[in-house]
């Protein structure tokens, strides 16, 4: 016998990040890949600004950096977009 489960996305946790839905980033983080017009940004992270002025970012994965990281403020209604 099956059971079937339906969960829901908005309460789910992913990797402990529990402030996905309720505090959206100010800023995503990304670095770009290549030079020229064939050159592609490639999304690392996202930023928050925090009351004191600074910028809390939080980069995914363990890749290692060379070069900047450009911050996009973050537009709204584009929180899923790359």
């Amino acid at each position: 016998m099956t059971t079937n489960t339906t969960t829901n996305p908005d309460t789910q946790t992913s990797g402990g990040n529990a402030r996905r839905n309720s505090n959206p980033p100010d800023f995503i983080a990304k670095q770009r890949i290549g030079y020229g017009k064939g050159a592609t940004w490639e999304r690392i992270g996202v930023a928050w600004q925090t009351d004191s002025g600074a910028i809390f970012l939080r980069i995914h994965g363990t890749q290692i950096l060379s070069g900047g990281i450009s911050l996009f403020r973050e537009k709204e209604g584009d929180a899923a977009g790359a």
